[in-house]
């Protein structure tokens, strides 16, 4: 147990661990599975009454023979995995020309933690392994996007990831398309 040399205060007793009822909640409950000795502890669905998908925010305390402590700062947590890998994206021919393409990919369902949006990605044209983000992070109800200034006959590649508050899926197959023009 802890001791303060410095401040005077007592030998800590146990730990208080407490988590709010999710989302924007400022309400607070005791977890009660929590033994108020460990420095660790695993909270459940099943043992905690938390409910998959949602996002809850924990915060504890110590107590001694002089009371409580202040409450630590919050950690934010949200209880799912992360996206799962999403489709290829496609393209749509009648929005694409010889310097840009237009894309559209499924928008994704919500897996537990709802997603938060789509990151595009785009290798250099003329078969690189590497791929870049290209247009920052897409909002979640879209699912379209314009790339503009290519060369017109390079094969690019296109993978899409998924976001939700615990991170990013695993990248998208990559799709090859050729910038050019219909055959008339």
């Amino acid at each position: 147990m802890f001791k303060s040399i410095f401040d005077g205060s007592d030998q800590i007793l146990y730990y208080e661990l407490f988590v709010n009822a999710g989302s924007f909640s400022i309400d607070y409950t005791k977890v009660t599975s929590y033994d108020g000795q460990s420095l660790t502890h695993v909270v459940s669905v099943a043992n905690d009454q938390l409910v998959n998908g949602t996002i809850y925010k924990f915060k504890y305390r110590a107590v001694n023979k002089y009371g409580n402590s202040d409450f630590s700062d919050e950690l934010t947590v949200g209880l799912g995995s992360k996206p799962q890998k999403p489709n290829s994206v496609r393209k749509v021919s009648a929005e694409s020309g010889l310097t840009y393409i237009t894309l559209e990919w499924d928008l994704m369902q919500s897996q537990g933690l709802p997603i938060t949006g789509y990151i595009l990605l785009i290798n250099d044209g003329l078969g690189g392994t590497d791929f870049r983000n290209v247009a920052g992070v897409l909002f979640a109800n879209v699912n379209k996007y314009t790339v503009t200034n290519l060369v017109t006959a390079y094969n690019y590649g296109f993978k899409l990831v998924a976001l939700n508050f615990n991170g990013e899926s695993d990248p998208s197959d990559a799709a090859y398309f050729r910038i050019c023009s219909s055959p008339k």
